[in-house]
């Protein structure tokens, strides 16, 4: 059961951090105006989702 708890604290913590990264894209106009550097910035956003997968791997 407690696999089952941990494995659910990082999904919803992975789920939060991607949610708040898409507001920030919006809010920054990533999909409009500024779109060339998009491919730039994701980068951002696979770095530390490559964290987050390695600490969850980790604590479990």
């Amino acid at each position: 059961m407690k696999s089952i708890q941990i494995e659910i604290k990082w999904a919803l913590m992975f789920t939060v951090v991607g949610l708040l990264w898409m507001v920030l894209e919006t809010l920054a106009e990533l999909h409009d105006t500024y779109i060339d550097y998009q491919i730039y910035l994701i980068k951002l956003f696979v770095i530390s989702a490559i964290v987050m997968m390695l600490l969850a791997a980790s604590g479990k």
